[in-house]
């Protein structure tokens, strides 16, 4: 690093109040003077703009920290990369790491028991929702059909932890129920395939309303939709071409292992077992529409796992929270989506 760098890097960190002048030399080095004179601008075009909050949202970040937040953001080169990478792993827990921000006084933990007192704490003066859109993902069982309408209930149960941020609460436990009201000239559309075919569901967007009479969430659909089954290859990878199996919704008919369009392989020759175990007993319609309901549950959860994991390893490493939930969240869904499907054979994906 040259004399000219140094001074540029001492005077931008003069100009912001940063303490981490050394974080500051790397950045001059690595990104130049041009583009490192460039983000001071930014910098102090964020604060003259009312700054940029922390990524928790529970403070305003310092300038110095709006200018390396700018400088990670617009890194392009894998040197440049390195750089934040580098120096938070040197720095962490160091004599000579940057200061803490002092946030003010500590502020205590949220405890979801009691939440009741800080709902009436905020019920003098409420915010205004522009818009609540709702986008509802399942299959009925069972529905009522008027002549202008049809409904569905539904009834969602999380499979916990959920991979959320850090210091937000888990939902509770206990199922939320829902009723979706669906005009009858788009249920006229998914009416014949979700009766015959098992592995149907829809898909319902529309706007949301508190209903007492269930209680629970009242869903009017704007657009109420099918989706369809996934495809799967012959060799059964979700995703390719093939015959369609599963979405997550039904079961396949008891009986029934061949896959339309798959050669079937004949059987190799096999001696009987000299005593067969006892069969179990047969389902009874009642447990196999519940196994069904809770397998859609176990298959919605570990859809939305995976799309937790993906999100938060997209971010960087440092930024990874909720990784080792949303992971273990995964694998609760997936052992318990097995678990039944053993206890149930017929509700196997195809």
């Amino acid at each position: 690093m040259d004399d000219e760098q140094k001074a540029v890097a001492s005077q931008i960190a003069q100009e912001l109040n940063e303490p981490n002048v050394p974080l500051m030399n790397q950045v001059v080095r690595v990104y130049g003077i041009e583009t490192a004179k460039a983000l001071l601008a930014q910098t102090l075009e964020a604060e003259q703009e009312g700054g940029l909050m922390t990524r928790a949202g529970d403070r305003r970040r310092t300038p110095g920290g709006v200018f390396f937040w700018l400088a990670r953001q617009q890194a392009t080169t894998p040197e440049q990369k390195k750089v934040f990478k580098q120096w938070f792993s040197r720095w962490k827990g160091s004599e000579g790491a940057p200061p803490p921000v002092d946030t003010g006084p500590k502020l205590p933990l949220f405890v979801w028991e009691t939440r009741q007192e800080v709902y009436e704490s905020l019920a003098t003066e409420k915010g205004t929702i522009l818009a609540v859109k709702i986008s509802v993902i399942g299959r009925p069982y069972h529905w009522e059909k008027r002549a202008d309408v049809v409904i569905a209930r539904f009834q969602q149960r999380h499979k916990l932890p959920l991979g959320l941020p850090k210091g937000v609460p888990q939902p509770p436990a206990e199922p939320t129920e829902y009723v979706v009201f669906i005009a009858a000239k788009q249920w006229r559309e998914l009416e014949g395939p979700l009766t015959t075919n098992p592995e149907t569901g829809i898909v319902a967007e529309g706007v949301v309303s508190f209903d007492p009479e269930l209680p629970g969430i009242a869903v009017f659909a704007t657009k109420a939709t099918l989706k369809q089954p996934k495809k799967r290859d012959a060799d059964g990878q979700a995703g390719q071409s093939g015959a369609p199996t599963s979405s997550g919704f039904g079961a396949r008919a008891p009986g029934t292992n061949a896959r339309p369009g798959v050669p079937q392989a004949r059987p190799a020759p096999r001696t009987a077992p000299s005593s067969p175990p006892p069969a179990p007993p047969p389902a009874t319609p009642e447990e196999l529409r519940e196994a069904r309901q809770r397998l859609a549950e176990l298959r919605t959860a570990e859809d939305e796992s995976r799309a937790a994991l993906d999100e938060i390893k997209a971010l960087p490493a440092s930024e990874q929270v909720g990784l080792s939930q949303a992971l273990q969240a995964l694998q609760q869904a997936k052992r318990a989506r097995e678990q039944l499907e053993q206890r149930f054979p017929e509700l196997k994906r195809l």
